[in-house]
């Protein structure tokens, strides 16, 4: 994969690796990734859903970390 450069004098560093996991590996990533795309997306919709008028604190960063760990 070659990157186009935009700005000639921006440097970019790009680190690829391919991954080649065996079966146990490749469950336990795929188990990671779901569970992770869907944190993401509670997340995400609390922020998009939160109303100035509730009368319930932004759900910032830090307020969803302690809350959504478990």
């Amino acid at each position: 994969m070659k990157l186009k450069k935009i700005n000639p004098d921006f440097k970019q560093r790009v680190i690829q690796f391919e991954l080649n996991p065996d079966k146990k590996q490749s469950i336990i990533l795929n188990s990671l990734t779901y569970a992770s795309s869907k944190l993401w997306n509670v997340a995400n919709y609390e922020i998009r859903n939160w109303d100035k008028g509730s009368g319930q604190k932004y759900p910032d960063w830090y307020d969803q970390k302690s809350r959504l760990k478990n």
